[in-house]
């Protein structure tokens, strides 16, 4: 067997266990989007590398949720040899997105070795991690008391959650949930993008989909991936309360919501995940703002655990002066835009 059909159990024998943004069904996935994909080894660690081709400028790799390290020490010296290699390979910046926790003097290490900030990459820079290593009933103790009360309201209230196969029909159904729920809120790539990404996870074993119902009507859905010990909610999506309004779900009083996230949990812990990843919420500072766009997320997923993890972020490490200016003048919020306007698809 290649190595790179092995790729994922390179990654998880990182120190820190791996994680799903550097694993093969994300790298497949993303060749779909026009990124060729690079497989590399800085020691013993497997980096796995996405290159994009930029107008005018070149290729930009981007490591995504790396290189590894649980400290910034181990970290640079690895975003170093990658950025050497980079360069020499005609790159014009290396994109690094540790999961290094916000710290001030993170940041003011990385700005003294001149990075650049690049904001959000992954999705789960801010988000809600649960500790899964206990058994259930241990796991279930660590919820709050509303959590609780309404995973028993909806089995009370008749709401069955399904882990179903990821056909045509299923992907569709969960498109369009995801996409009404998104509108405007969030962004949401293509239909045939997202089939892929449903099919690619459930072939692999790294991926489940579920459906929230009370008798035939589908309520909320969820899909669900994992990679070693460390699962993580990709997607998810509910009906809404009036059609074309995002920001109103129509699930009432039920408590789909933690009823659907509870057989999630239950899934991760059979396929052998001690962390559970929400992903996505306000930052720790905006979780109590009810004027931050995500509260109503960011509400709901802390039932679960209330503390919020945030992370530094992604940088840029300018391999070449003027490209790289050129690229955080303006460039990028340009591709950005007018991939949006023309291809109807997002260029990062």
């Amino acid at each position: 067997m290649s190595e790179i059909a092995r790729w994922d159990e390179f990654v998880v024998a990182a120190r820190d266990g791996g994680d799903v943004w550097r694993g093969l069904d994300n790298a497949k996935a993303k060749e779909t989007l026009g990124y060729s994909i690079r497989y590399l080894f800085v020691g013993d660690d497997a980096v796995t590398v996405h290159v994009k081709d930029v107008p005018l400028l070149g290729p930009i790799w981007i490591v995504p949720s790396g290189p590894s390290g649980a400290t910034l020490d181990e970290v640079l010296p690895k975003a170093k040899v990658l950025a050497t290699y980079a360069a020499e390979q005609g790159a014009f910046a290396l994109r690094i997105d540790p999961r290094l926790k916000v710290d001030d003097a993170v940041k003011s290490r990385f700005q003294a070795e001149g990075y650049v900030p690049a904001g959000m990459f992954t999705p789960n820079q801010y988000t809600v991690v649960l500790d899964l290593s206990g058994t259930e009933e241990e796991v279930l103790a660590g919820f709050s008391k509303n959590a609780r009360r309404a995973i028993k309201r909806a089995q009370r209230d008749g709401v069955v959650v399904e882990r179903v196969p990821s056909t045509d029909a299923n992907c569709d159904t969960m498109y369009d949930m995801l996409a009404a729920t998104g509108n405007g809120r969030f962004g949401v790539r293509s239909r045939e993008y997202c089939r892929f990404v449903y099919r690619r996870y459930a072939e692999s074993g790294n991926g489940q989909m579920f459906f929230a119902k009370i008798g035939d009507e589908v309520l909320a859905c969820s899909f669900e991936v994992k990679i070693g010990t460390k699962s993580l909610g990709l997607q998810g999506g509910s009906i809404r309360k009036t059609s074309g309004d995002a920001s109103v779900n129509g699930l009432g009083s039920h408590g789909t919501g933690h009823a659907l996230q509870w057989e999630v949990i239950r899934w991760a812990m059979e396929a052998g995940a001690t962390e559970y990843d929400m992903c996505g919420t306000p930052p720790s500072a905006e979780a109590d703002n009810p004027d931050n766009y995500f509260y109503g997320i960011g509400k709901f997923k802390r039932t679960f655990n209330k503390e919020v993890t945030d992370y530094t972020g992604a940088y840029d490490i300018p391999l070449n002066g003027w490209k790289t200016r050129l690229w955080h003048g303006g460039m990028e919020r340009e591709c950005k835009r007018l991939s949006m306007l023309v291809r109807r698809r997002h260029f990062l």
